[in-house]
């Protein structure tokens, strides 16, 4: 038992942490535009490694969303010169995906309905046209409440779900201080859930009932 209990402890202490981070009922039972996906440990793909990624599309034509936490060292202008909009924009762009990095996604934090955009989740939307990008930009020049991404993830028919059924991803609701965090280099380490203690039951229950048996 001496070898067996630090063990326990260890993992009652892991899945106490995981319920203050995912309480029941926080986690997402299946894809759709608001989620978070949480790249798992496992995933290696360095397009793709220790990524966060909100939908901002999901049907059976498949899925399409940004990384939220690859902010890179350049200015907008550095890679899109001839969008005079972002002259005045004071953040740095951030990598949305390896798809179409010449396109701009664009995601504002609001509560005040704007048109030409669609809602995200509540206090976020994605413009959906660029005609009012000037002005927007004008009121919005910081990433507290504006972020700029350069290219988008996309997946096919059918593709997310399968990376999710063998546990490429993790599911959770987003939520605008996520997506707008101000430290989003640090965003995957404090999402990702701890590992699941798969070998509890095996490790622990057998020497239990073997004290059980012995009458101690």
């Amino acid at each position: 038992m001496k070898r067996i209990v630090p063990t326990l402890s260890r993992w009652l202490m892991l899945i106490a942490a995981a319920l203050v981070l995912f309480p029941p009922g926080s986690l997402a039972a299946d894809p759709a535009r608001g989620s978070l996906l949480i790249a798992s440990r496992d995933l290696l793909d360095p397009n793709f490694s220790k990524s966060i990624v909100l939908l901002l599309h999901y049907d059976d034509d498949g899925a399409f969303g940004v990384m939220i936490n690859r902010r890179t060292q350049m200015r907008p202008t550095e890679i899109l010169p001839d969008v005079d909009a972002l002259e005045d924009y004071r953040g740095l762009i951030y990598l949305g995906g390896p798809v179409s990095l010449g396109n701009l996604v664009v995601l504002l934090r609001t509560e005040e309905s704007t048109g030409a955009a669609e809602p995200i989740i509540d206090g976020v939307v994605v413009l959906t046209s660029f005609e009012s990008l000037n002005e927007i930009v004008t009121r919005n020049p910081a990433e507290a409440s504006l972020r700029l991404y350069a290219g988008y993830a996309g997946w096919g028919p059918g593709q997310l779900d399968r990376e999710l059924a063998r546990d490429d991803w993790h599911l959770i609701p987003a939520r605008s201080e996520d997506v707008f965090s101000d430290k989003p280099d640090e965003l995957w380490q404090r999402l990702i859930p701890p590992p699941q203690p798969l070998q509890v039951k095996s490790q622990v229950e057998a020497p239990l009932l073997a004290d059980r048996n012995s009458g101690r």
